[in-house]
């Protein structure tokens, strides 16, 4: 099937990707826990999957990477996520890689716990979820900062 653009006739590359799909985060097993009858699970997981774009859960993917390493370098544990271990997620990706941090800009962390959400969800844990003022501030102040460097904490402009 030909898609048409301004009058050309443009056939999707074999390696195209589609935007969204039915088979990425949630599963049956992201509503196990909540007794629902069998019959919805299915429909459930599927729509839930096409709720974010392919591009957007591989971003999740990332920053559920993360989880395990921040887990692994602080001993913390994440699910479902409070306060104290979003902070620590937090302080994990800003601080600097000589610290043994993953010296991400505010941009990328942004990004990252806004995945959170979805990731928490898609482990069963549906509780609402609250994003913390200390939170939007660290970040405001992340980005207003710079990147970490080695002297002084500010890298030379």
């Amino acid at each position: 099937m030909s898609v048409t653009n301004a009058g050309i006739g443009i056939e999707p590359s074999a390696d195209a990707v589609e935007k969204y799909s039915s088979n990425r985060g949630f599963s049956l097993e992201t509503f196990g826990d909540l007794e629902l009858p069998q019959m919805v699970v299915g429909p459930l997981a599927e729509a839930g999957n096409f709720s974010v774009a392919a591009t957007m859960w591989a971003s999740y993917a990332t920053a559920e990477h993360h989880i395990s390493r921040v887990d692994k370098a602080t001993g913390v544990e994440f699910f479902p996520f409070d306060l104290r271990s979003l902070l620590v997620y937090v302080g994990y990706l800003l601080a600097a890689k000589e610290s043994n941090g993953r010296g991400l800009k505010e941009k990328s962390v942004e990004k990252y716990v806004s995945g959170l959400r979805l990731i928490q969800m898609r482990k069963g844990f549906f509780e609402p979820w609250v994003r913390h003022e200390i939170i939007k501030q660290i970040l405001r102040g992340a980005a207003n900062r710079g990147p970490i460097g080695k002297e002084n904490g500010r890298k030379e402009k």
